[in-house]
């Protein structure tokens, strides 16, 4: 101890004299935009997508082999967007590339319906002309489904449909948050401003 010098502790009071406030007007906004889906891939270590398709193939298995569906063939179409469910995105690959590894894994009979040929003529078979084609290559059940993207994250929604009676026989569901979209879409930063999002931060706004 030095001779001539103490020290005392005591509590310091702080005075918050201008309070910053963030708050998000448009949630719309944190909606990932299409350039960030259309980059997402079900590649790499960590799949971004690879648990919530994981856990539908659980819930989808249950309820097949409740029916005793395990060995009629499969085939697994892309998930639609319901938002543009007249558009191709990459996502709907993703996720159908997705279901046909995990439901390959569990033992299913699976059949690639894009390594057959619809027809010489090279045009694709549609309404009651694909379940034709279906019906003439055996396959018995398809695996499909949605998906919705909104503030919260993305819900996707599969189902697996008899060829013949269009009976839904299984489904599955699973959400993906937000945050975790944050780790795993390239670049996806939910705080971004964009389309018209405003950030108030201590009343002056950020566009």
């Amino acid at each position: 101890m030095v001779a001539g010098c103490s020290f005392q502790s005591q509590p310091v009071r702080v005075v918050v004299e201008n309070e910053v406030r963030t708050k998000v007007v448009n949630e719309s906004a944190l909606i990932p935009s299409e350039r960030q889906l259309d980059r997402v891939s079900l590649g790499g270590t960590l799949p971004v997508f690879g648990q919530p398709v994981r856990a539908m193939s659980v819930q989808i298995e249950i309820a097949l082999k409740k029916r005793g569906i395990k060995r009629l063939p499969i085939t697994i179409a892309p998930f639609v967007d319901l938002s543009a469910p007249d558009r191709k995105r990459n996502l709907g690959n993703e996720l159908a590339e997705g279901f046909f590894h995990e439901m390959q894994t569990r033992g299913f009979n699976l059949i690639d319906h894009k390594a057959i040929p619809f027809s010489k003529t090279g045009k694709k078979a549609v309404g009651s002309g694909l379940a034709d084609y279906y019906r003439k290559h055996r396959i018995s059940y398809v695996l499909s489904g949605t998906y919705i993207v909104n503030s919260d994250g993305i819900l996707i929604n599969a189902r697996v449909l008899d060829v013949i009676t269009r009976q839904v026989v299984a489904t599955g569901q699973s959400q993906l948050a937000s945050r975790d979209l944050e780790g795993g879409l390239p670049g996806y930063n939910p705080l971004d401003s964009r389309d018209g999002m405003i950030i108030e931060n201590g009343g002056v706004p950020v566009y």
